[in-house]
């Protein structure tokens, strides 16, 4: 019989076991409180990565910055990449899924964050993702990855966390 191993970690909150450790959080981006998943890469076999543990903790300290930063950084993304997705998308639909926005918060109405990912991170670096669902890419979650509390990079969430 296949036991699911749980733990209550005091930075992570209770946590159980599916090919990584899984739990949630609530984080507040663009105004609005929602439960995301919290994955942290690793095995039930050996415990957390301190800088696992140092990566959630340093942005759970700053989240309500972090989380702002966030906030611009994907309001620039999308100004980057919006026309390339408007040809992609029907026109009966390209101004319900790809519309021109001209204000940060309305970025809010396309994105919805889903996940919070702490990976098992090189020496002396603190990494962690946010996931989102888009409207303008359906078929991939978008990927905000943080290194040392910085935004390291913007993309799909496959080409950024492999």
């Amino acid at each position: 019989m296949n036991q699911t191993l749980r733990v209550h970690h005091p930075l992570f909150g209770s946590l159980l076991y599916d090919s990584a450790w899984v739990g949630e959080k609530q984080v507040t981006f663009f105004g609005q409180k929602q439960q995301v998943l919290l994955t942290i890469d690793g095995d039930k076999e050996k415990p957390f990565q301190k800088r696992q543990e140092e990566a959630f903790q340093a942005f759970w300290l700053q989240g309500e910055l972090l989380l702002k930063r966030t906030e611009k950084a994907l309001f620039d993304y999308y100004q980057q990449v919006r026309d390339e997705y408007r040809t992609q998308v029907e026109k009966d639909v390209v101004d319900l899924l790809v519309p021109n926005v001209k204000k940060r918060k309305d970025i809010g109405f396309l994105v919805e964050c889903i996940q919070i990912f702490v990976p098992e991170a090189p020496h002396d670096t603190r990494e962690l993702g946010l996931f989102f669902e888009c409207t303008w890419e359906e078929e991939h979650m978008l990927a905000v990855k943080f290194r040392n509390e910085q935004i390291s990079a913007i993309g799909l969430q496959e080409d950024l966390f492999q």
